[in-house]
C-alpha cells in the first residue's frame, strides 16, 4: 500500500466519481482506476460500488470503503505532520540561541561565538541579550533559548550545566566612596560598612560568604537584600551601601561604581562563583560538540 494510493482513494471517495477525482488529482482516469484496483486487490475487498447502469458514472463507498476512509485521512494527516516536524527540526538544528545577562562581560560571549564558528561553521550562534540573570534562567526553563550563561548551577537542577570558569568575588563600591581610589581593599577597612546583599534563595554562595566574614571576625550590617546583581549595582551607585559581585561581571560601563578585590591576611578568601553555560534539556543537542567547544574555551584558545 502506497501513500499515493490512499490519496487517490480519498479523492474518489470525496467526489464519488472517477472522472471528477482524476481532474482534481491531475492524473488520467485510467491511471486512477488502475491504482484503486491495485489497492482493492491488496486489501482483498471492494472499496466502491460501480453501477454501470448509472449514466452519470457515480460510485458509492462499500462498507469496507467507509471503514478505510477515516483511517486513510488520519494516515495522510499524520504523514504531513511528520514531514513538517522533521523539516522544522532540521532547520532549527543549525541555529542555537544563546541568552546572556546584560552584566556578563561581552568578551565571554564573543569568544564563544568565535569558537563555535571555528569548529562548527554550519552552526549559527544567535545571541540574545537579556535584562538579568533571572531572565536567562526563565527563558531556559521556558524552552525559549537553547543555551544560557548563568551564575552557578546549584538552583537549576533540571538543566544540564557546564562550568566555564570560576569567578572571584569583588567588593562593589560607589565611585564616591573613600576607598574607591584604592587598588584593593583589606578586611579591616570594611568595619562599619552597610551592605547590599543578594537574597539567600538566589545567592548560591550566601552562606559561604557569611562563614568567611565570621571567620575573619567581621560582623556585617546588611541593610538591603535584593534579587539581582543589577539591583546591587543600582543601590551601591546611590550610596546606599557596598556589595559583593563576581569579578567577571561587566560593570565597567557604569562610572558610578567600582569593583575592587578583597585582600585577606587569612587562609580563607571570599568564595568564588561558578560562571556556567546552561543547556535547555529539551533540545536534542550533541553534548559532545558543546563540550568540545568549551574545552577549547577553558584551554584559553
Amino acid at each position: 500500500m502506497e501513500i499515493r494510493q490512499l490519496k487517490y482513494f480519498i479523492g474518489v471517495a470525496e467526489e464519488l466519481h472517477f472522472g471528477n477525482a482524476a481532474k482534481k488529482l491531475f492524473v488520467s482516469q485510467s491511471a486512477l482506476s488502475q491504482q484503486i484496483q491495485l489497492l482493492e486487490n491488496e486489501l482483498g475487498a471492494d472499496l466502491f460500488f460501480r453501477n454501470k447502469r448509472n449514466h452519470q458514472h457515480k460510485v458509492e463507498l462499500t462498507e469496507a470503503g467507509q471503514a478505510l476512509l477515516a483511517d486513510a485521512k488520519n494516515i495522510i494527516l499524520l504523514c504531513q505532520r511528520s514531514v513538517s516536524t522533521a523539516q522544522r527540526i532540521g532547520n532549527q538544528l543549525n541555529i542555537l540561541k544563546l541568552g546572556f545577562p546584560r552584566l556578563v562581560d561581552p568578551l565571554l560571549v564573543t569568544k564563544l561565538i568565535q569558537l563555535f564558528g571555528l569548529h562548527y561553521p554550519n552552526i549559527v550562534l544567535k545571541i540574545i541579550e537579556l535584562p538579568s540573570i533571572h531572565c536567562v534562567e526563565d527563558e531556559l526553563m521556558g524552552e525559549i533559548i537553547d543555551m544560557g550563561i548563568v551564575l552557578s548551577s546549584s538552583h537549576l537542577p533540571d538543566l544540564n550545566t557546564i562550568t566555564l570558569f570560576n569567578s572571584p568575588s569583588n567588593i562593589l563600591l560607589s565611585s564616591n566612596h573613600p576607598l574607591s581610589f584604592a587598588s584593593a581593599i583589606t578586611v579591616d577597612q570594611l568595619e562599619g560598612e552597610q551592605w547590599i546583599e543578594l537574597k539567600r534563595q538566589v545567592n548560591p554562595i550566601y552562606d559561604k560568604v557569611e562563614d568567611f566574614f565570621k571567620g575573619v571576625g567581621l560582623k556585617r550590617q546588611i541593610v538591603q537584600e535584593v534579587n539581582s546583581y543589577e539591583w546591587i549595582q543600582h543601590l551601591v551607585a546611590l550610596g546606599q551601601g557596598i556589595g559583593i559581585v563576581p569579578a567577571h561581571l561587566n560593570l565597567i560601563s557604569s562610572t558610578k561604581t567600582i569593583s575592587l578585590p578583597l585582600l585577606s591576611e587569612y587562609k580563607s578568601s571570599l568564595p568564588e562563583l561558578d560562571i556556567c553555560l546552561a543547556l535547555a534539556t529539551y533540545k536534542k543537542f550533541d553534548q559532545r560538540k558543546i563540550a568540545k567547544v568549551l574545552a577549547h574555551y577553558q584551554a584559553g584558545e
